[in-house]
C-alpha cells in the first residue's frame, strides 16, 4: 500500500522509499537555496531515498529508449511508476524533466557544504555512492566526481574525509571514465590530494596505489595520463612526494617517457612533453631528468624526423631541459651531433614562416634565464641579432620574436647582467626596430608588445636616450592613429610612464620643454596635448641646415662618407660657439690646451641620431644632436 503525504511526497510499502512529486521538486528547485530549505525538504525524503528515486528515474529512461517489444514496453512502464510519486502524471509523462529535476535537487544538497559531509557520512549512502559511480547515466557520475572534486580541495581534512568514508575507491573509478568531463574532474580531484602535505601517507599505501598503477600501467594512454598527470603535480610541489613515487614505482615515471615518445598522438605528445617540463623545472626533477639521461634520448628521437616541425613538442622540451640546467647547457645543445643547436639555427635562417616562429619560440626558452644565455650566445653566436631583424618580418613571425624578447627582457632590473653581445644587440639593433615596428606596422597586437618591450627598455639609458632624441619618438607621440586600440593605448601610457620614472631628469634636460612636459602629462595619464612640431635639437643653431640635412642624407640612404662630411662641419661650427676663456672680462682667443680640451667625445649614428658627449674644463655639457 502507499500513501501521498500533504507535502505531496509518497511513500511506497512495495518498494519501500518515499519519492517526491515534479510539483515539489520544482518550487524547491526555483526557489533561492540555503540550509533551512535543504533541511526542510530531508524531513520530507531522506538523501538515500532521493538517491534511489534518481536511479529509478534513469532506469525506467533507459528502459523507454530502448523498449521494442511489448514486454519491454510493459517493464519501462513500471519502472516509470517506480520513480515517481503515486498519481503524479505530470512525472510519468515527462520522466527526462523528473530526472533533471532529481539530480538538480540533490546537487543544491550538496551545495551546502556541512550538509554534504553529513549526507555523504550516513551508513547507507555507501552503497548508493559506489552504484552511483557504475550508473550508466553520465549526469549521476559527473555529479558524484564534483562532489568528490570540492572535497578533495579542503585539503588535508578533505583527504581524510575522503578515505574514511572510502570515496578513495570511487575516485579509482572515476578517474577511468570513458566520459571526458567525469574523468577531468576526478584527475582534478587527485591532482588536490597529491598536493596536499599528508599525501604521500594516503596515495601510495594500501590498495589504493595499486589500483592507481594498474591504471597507468595497462590501460590507455589517455587513462594513463590522467593518472600521471596528478602524480606528477604533486611531485613538482614537494620533494617527498617525489621520492616516495620513485620509491613507490619507478616505472610510472618511465611511463611518462614512453608518453613523449608517442609521435602517433600529438596531442597527447604535448600534454606529456608539458608534465615531463614541469618535472623538470624542480631541481630533483631536473637532477632525475640528467641522471638517467632524458636529452640524449628526446634527441635521438629529433635526429629521426626530416622535418624538424615534426618534432617541436621535443625541440621545446630539450630547450627546457637546458635552460633548467645551466651546467649541462653545452651538452645538451651539442647531444646527438648538435642537434637541438642545427634545428634551431636551420628555423632561424629558414625563409619559412612556420620554421621561422618555432626557431624564435626555442631561442625564447633558451634566453628566458640569465644563466643560460651566455653559453646560447657561445654556440649560436648569430641568433639574437637574428631574431631582433625579425621583428620587422611578417606578422605572425614579428609576433613571435617580439614576444621572445618580453621573455628575455621583461625581469631585466639592470642591464648589466645581460652578456655583453646580447646587450649589444638590444642597443644597437632591437629598440631602432621597435621604434621602427610601431610606427609602421598596424597590427594590433604588434604595437602592444612594442610598447611593453619598450618599456621593459626604460630602464636601459643608452638605446632609450638615443629613441627619445629622434624625430620617430616625436611622430609616435603627437601621432592620434598611434593609440587608437584600447590594448595599445594602454600599453603605451605605461611605457610612458615607466620611461618617465626611470629617464625624467635625462628628458628634462635633453629635450624641448613644451614637448617634455606634455610627454610628463601623458604619462600620468593624460591625453596628448603638445603641437605636431618637431622637437627641438638644443645643439642645432637657428641659421644652420646640418640636422635637417642629416637626416635627409640619411632617409634617402646616402653613403657614410657625406653623412660623415656634414656631421664634422656640424661639429667643428660646435667648437666656434663653445664659450672661450676670458682675462679681464674680455673674451679673448686661445687655442685648445689642457686646461680647456674636449675629455670625452663619441660620435654614434643609429637611423637619425647622433650623439655627442662634450665636456670642457669643469664644466660638463651634454648635448644632443637629432
Amino acid at each position: 500500500m502507499s500513501d501521498t503525504n500533504e507535502d505531496g511526497a509518497t511513500s511506497s510499502g512495495s518498494l519501500g522509499y518515499r519519492r517526491l512529486g515534479l510539483s515539489v521538486l520544482q518550487a524547491f528547485c526555483v526557489g533561492p537555496n540555503s540550509r533551512e530549505r535543504v533541511l526542510s525538504l530531508l524531513q520530507q525524503i531522506s538523501a538515500s531515498e532521493l538517491l534511489l528515486q534518481t536511479a529509478a528515474a534513469a532506469d525506467a529512461i533507459s528502459l523507454q529508449q530502448h523498449a521494442t517489444t511489448e514486454a519491454e514496453q510493459e517493464a519501462a512502464a513500471a519502472a516509470a511508476k517506480r520513480a515517481a510519486a503515486e498519481g503524479d502524471t505530470d512525472a510519468l509523462a515527462d520522466l527526462n524533466l523528473l530526472l533533471t529535476l532529481l539530480l538538480s535537487t540533490i546537487k543544491r544538497c550538496f551545495d551546502v557544504e556541512e550538509l554534504r559531509d553529513s549526507i555523504l557520512a550516513q551508513t547507507e549512502m555507501r552503497p548508493l555512492l559506489t552504484a552511483a559511480a557504475a550508473s550508466p547515466l553520465t549526469a549521476i557520475r559527473e555529479l558524484l566526481a564534483q562532489q568528490v572534486q570540492q572535497i578533495a580541495k579542503k585539503g588535508d581534512s578533505g583527504i581524510r574525509y575522503l578515505w574514511n568514508l572510502e570515496l578513495n575507491r570511487q575516485l579509482i573509478s572515476l578517474l577511468g571514465d570513458a566520459e571526458t568531463s567525469v574523468a577531468m574532474r576526478a584527475e582534478t580531484a587527485l591532482a588536490a590530494v597529491c598536493a596536499a602535505d599528508s599525501a604521500p601517507r594516503y596515495v601510495f599505501e594500501g590498495a589504493f596505489f595499486g589500483e592507481l598503477q594498474r591504471l597507468a600501467m595497462e590501460s590507455s594512454d589517455t587513462i594513463s595520463f590522467r593518472v600521471l598527470s596528478p602524480l606528477i603535480h604533486g611531485s613538482v610541489q614537494h620533494e617527498s612526494f617525489f621520492s616516495a613515487l620513485l620509491a613507490a614505482s619507478p616505472q610510472m615515471l618511465s611511463r611518462l617517457q614512453q608518453l613523449v615518445e608517442n609521435n602517433k598522438d600529438p596531442l597527447l605528445q604535448a600534454n606529456a612533453s608539458d608534465l615531463l617540463s614541469a618535472l623538470v623545472s624542480v631541481s630533483w626533477g631536473a637532477d632525475y631528468a640528467v641522471r638517467n639521461e632524458y636529452p640524449e634520448r628526446i634527441a635521438r628521437l629529433i635526429a629521426t624526423e626530416e622535418d624538424v616541425l615534426n618534432s617541436q613538442t621535443l625541440l621545446r622540451l630539450l630547450c627546457r631541459m637546458a635552460v633548467e640546467r645551466p651546467s649541462e647547457c653545452t651538452r645538451i645543445l651539442n647531444a646527438e651531433g648538435g642537434v637541438l643547436k642545427n634545428a634551431i639555427e636551420t628555423c632561424l635562417t629558414s625563409s619559412s614562416k612556420r620554421h621561422k616562429e618555432e626557431g624564435i619560440v626555442c631561442w625564447s626558452i633558451l634566453f628566458s634565464k640569465p644563466e643560460c644565455s651566455a653559453t646560447v650566445l657561445e654556440q649560436l653566436p648569430s641568433s639574437a641579432d637574428l631574431v631582433a631583424e625579425a621583428v620587422m618580418d611578417v606578422e605572425d613571425v614579428s609576433v613571435a620574436a617580439l614576444r621572445a624578447w618580453s621573455c628575455v627582457l621583461q625581469d631585466v632590473k639592470d642591464p648589466a647582467v645581460l652578456p655583453q653581445q646580447l646587450k649589444r644587440t638590444v642597443d644597437s639593433n632591437l629598440a631602432s626596430k621597435l621604434l621602427d615596428c610601431v610606427l609602421q606596422r598596424p597590427f594590433p597586437e604588434a604595437r602592444q608588445q612594442c610598447y611593453e618591450l619598450l618599456k621593459a627598455l626604460t630602464v636601459d639609458a643608452e638605446p632609450m636616450q638615443m629613441l627619445f632624441a629622434s624625430e620617430g619618438f616625436r611622430q609616435l607621440m603627437v601621432d592620434p592613429s598611434s593609440d587608437t586600440q584600447y590594448e595599445v593605448r594602454l600599453a603605451k601610457h605605461a611605457f610612458a610612464s615607466a620611461a618617465c620614472a626611470a629617464q625624467r631628469d635625462w628628458l628634462r634636460n635633453a629635450l624641448d620643454p613644451s614637448f617634455c612636459e606634455a610627454f610628463f602629462k601623458y604619462a600620468e595619464g593624460g591625453p596628448w596635448t603638445a603641437s605636431a612640431g618637431r622637437i627641438t635639437c638644443r645643439l642645432c643653431h637657428p641659421g644652420t641646415g646640418e640636422h635637417a640635412q642629416i637626416h635627409q642624407l640619411v632617409q634617402n640612404g646616402a653613403c657614410g662618407v657625406r653623412i660623415l662630411f656634414v656631421l664634422a662641419r656640424a661639429f667643428l661650427q660646435l667648437l666656434v660657439r663653445l664659450p672661450l676663456p676670458r682675462s679681464n672680462g674680455k673674451q679673448v682667443f686661445a687655442p685648445l690646451d689642457s686646461k680647456r680640451r674636449i675629455t670625452d667625445t663619441g660620435v654614434c649614428i643609429t637611423g637619425i641620431r647622433v650623439v655627442i658627449y662634450l665636456s670642457c674644463g669643469a664644466a660638463a655639457a651634454r648635448r644632443t644632436v637629432c
